[in-house]
């Protein structure tokens, strides 16, 4: 998932006519903006930004002044984007919806009518609002849309129907999540743990199921979790275990889906050569320098300092800036985990 939100009334934008000079996109470009959201989402589109489809959108008529983004509009150019297959879902009840939501690997956009939505009476807007939501699940028998909110009052984050939308979905447009790269969806799952682990907001997600008596620190947690967000590690499974290290062969998820490589306790600086992004790194805490010993774990984002330290997600980015940080590149490396 792309974690870039778009404010339609903040970008160079923001002023240009949707479709004329008093109907601008700030007013009026919620569904051109909420297009762009699920056109990011692709690796190849991944750097586009409103004015690369606002083109599209006036050549074919399909912002309209004063009333904003035409329905036919958000099928066509979700279409022009590459989801050949756009279902549509008008009003509630919900129950088509969840079928199609549940194949998985769904995005959509949601417009939302006026007034306040779900048992928490949030109020997504006062007249119409297109929204785009770039993840979907279902949890303590909720149903959760990850939001982008172009709009003032900012509903970014994960909303459940339930809570915040019930009676206020008018129409809803799912598409299929078109492939991203591997390294695409772990940095998304590192800010989304991130996140998770930041605001008390989201406690109602499965916390990990890692006993704590079988690790030390919260980051081997941090990077089990993310991993299992992608589908590369079971929950209760993690990739290190305390007091064996890699060495010995006694780590979990070492299958198929990744290879784990002892790297004789280089630093970092001196192995830059040999790591990528989305590489998980194993420092050595041992003294003695034997691999019995093990310590803190993370992921690298594939960017370095030019001192040569390496920008990583963490336990520490989760905790206090949901996003990464230079790391010491001096500290040495005891093992790489690296994803197939």
């Amino acid at each position: 998932m792309n974690t870039k939100i778009f404010r339609q009334y903040d970008g160079p934008w923001a002023k240009k006519p949707y479709p004329t000079a008093r109907c601008t996109v700030s007013g009026a470009g919620c569904g051109l903006v909420a297009l762009t959201h699920i056109a990011i989402e692709q690796d190849s589109k991944k750097n586009w930004t409103p004015e690369n489809l606002r083109p599209y959108m006036l050549k074919n008529g399909y912002a309209l002044a004063g009333q904003g983004t035409r329905w036919e509009g958000i099928t066509n150019t979700l279409k022009y984007i590459g989801h050949k297959n756009v279902v549509r879902i008008y009003n509630d009840p919900m129950s088509e919806a969840w079928k199609e939501l549940n194949k998985g690997n769904r995005i959509g956009i949601i417009l939302f009518s006026a007034g306040k939505g779900g048992s928490s009476r949030v109020t997504w807007t006062t007249c119409g609002h297109y929204v785009a939501f770039t993840d979907y699940k279902v949890s303590g028998g909720k149903h959760w849309f990850y939001t982008k909110d172009s709009g003032g009052r900012k509903h970014d984050g994960w909303y459940s129907y339930e809570g915040a939308m019930k009676g206020r979905v008018a129409k809803l447009w799912i598409v299929e999540r078109l492939k991203t790269s591997l390294n695409s969806r772990l940095m998304t799952a590192c800010v989304e743990q991130s996140v998770w682990m930041k605001n008390a907001a989201y406690k109602w997600e499965s916390k990990p199921t890692i006993a704590k008596s079988k690790y030390k620190g919260t980051c081997v947690t941090y990077v089990a979790c993310v991993l299992q967000r992608i589908g590369y590690l079971k929950p209760g499974e993690f990739i290190w275990q305390n007091g064996k290290g890699f060495g010995t062969g006694k780590v979990y998820g070492t299958n198929d889906k990744m290879t784990v490589t002892y790297m004789g306790n280089k630093t970092l600086k001196s192995l830059r050569g040999q790591l990528r992004s989305g590489d998980i790194i194993l420092l050595d805490d041992n003294k003695s320098g034997n691999q019995g010993g093990g310590g803190h774990i993370f992921i690298l984002e594939g960017r370095w300092t030019n001192a040569g330290d390496p920008y990583v997600w963490d336990n520490e980015t989760a905790k206090k800036q949901r996003k990464s940080r230079p790391y010491n590149g001096n500290r040495k490396v005891l093992a790489r985990v690296r994803l197939k």
